[in-house]
């Protein structure tokens, strides 16, 4: 289990779900994993029903390679410079961002504190 782990949350532009689940699970999810310490990603959608006003619909979940949190901040950082930079210079950026990933998308890190449980009696005492 790794002990560290990347929470990113995002949203598709308005209809363009089906593009933006394509497009993150056949090119974001490679170009992550092959150049940032990530070891996998799950992604999760906003459950059928659940939190109308919730303000993202996606959620992905990076595990880190182990002993490299820092690593794995600056990566984020500078996967976000460099793909200004690029643009800027009429260049592709390493880590491209499709045009149908809604503005706002949040990224925080989180660290393990306990082992995962499937033993209720353990998770309760």
């Amino acid at each position: 289990m790794s002990s560290h782990v990347m929470l990113v949350l995002t949203n598709a532009q308005p209809g363009e779900d089906d593009e933006f689940n394509r497009w993150y699970d056949e090119q974001h999810v490679t170009d992550v994993l092959g150049q940032g310490p990530f070891t996998s990603v799950r992604r999760f959608r906003l459950a059928d029903g659940d939190g109308s006003d919730a303000p993202y619909r996606y959620l992905a979940v990076y595990d880190i390679e182990e002993g490299k949190l820092d690593e794995a901040r600056a990566w984020l950082l500078w996967s976000r410079t460099e793909r200004e930079e690029a643009l800027a210079a009429g260049r592709d950026p390493r880590v491209p961002v499709s045009p149908t990933l809604a503005d706002g998308r949040e990224a925080w890190f989180f660290e393990a504190i306990t082992e995962r449980s499937t033993d209720t009696l353990q998770a309760l005492g």
